[in-house]
């Protein structure tokens, strides 16, 4: 993707996975080049270092859980809305991990998670716990990664960055997009600081940063 120096400048529609379509999405959020996706900072973080203790109330806070895959059935909840709920053992405790989608003629809106979310598969699911009508544990889920995903760890058992989003852009994509063009420039040398400065205040440098 172009020579080390130039990096920076390159339009982030040639980092592999992006193309014409997303590059647009990403203008939206003043991203053109590497160097604006670098400089699109986080406006939240999450802690998800752990899996959350399901023993204890999570009532509409965020939960972070990792299990098993026990049971699936999916099912349409009105003429717009389809629901896919997994039964998910997660250490000593069970818990049902929901998806809500919206109905599309034109394509079947549950054919990834047919694929990922099959009966003794093992899986992170992260979103809101909410009881459900029969008391049992809900997890209505925003984000979920297979175990045997290997960019899973990205999304999961660490200090996770929130970004500003919009249309055909999310989270998953945003972070994995964020950590490729990291790789991809990791050898600039574009310091902006002085060294001096760096050292009085302790600052990492730019690249490190």
């Amino acid at each position: 993707m172009g020579q080390t120096g130039d990096i920076l400048k390159q339009p982030v529609q040639f980092l592999k996975g992006v193309g014409p379509r997303r590059a647009e999405s990403l203008k939206r959020l003043d991203i053109a080049t590497v160097e604006d996706l670098l400089s699109h900072f986080p406006r939240d973080w999450q802690d998800r270092r752990t899996a959350s203790d399901l023993s204890r109330p999570l009532d509409g806070s965020l939960a972070v859980v990792k299990g098993r895959v026990l049971k699936v059935k999916h099912f349409r909840a009105g003429p717009r809305m389809a629901i896919f709920k997994a039964e998910l053992l997660a250490g000593d405790a069970q818990v049902a991990a929901v998806w809500f989608k919206h109905v599309s003629r034109r394509y079947d809106v549950f054919a990834a998670l047919k694929a990922d979310v099959t009966p003794g598969s093992d899986l992170w699911v992260v979103g809101r716990c909410e009881p459900s009508l029969l008391g049992a544990r809900e997890v209505r889920v925003e984000e979920y990664y297979p175990l045997a995903d290997p960019r899973a760890s990205l999304h999961v058992e660490r200090l996770v960055p929130v970004y500003a989003l919009t249309e055909g852009i999310s989270q998953r994509f945003l972070r994995e997009l964020m950590h490729a063009a990291l790789a991809a420039a990791e050898h600039e040398r574009r310091e902006p600081l002085p060294p001096r400065l760096l050292e009085e205040r302790r600052l990492p440098a730019y690249p490190q940063a």
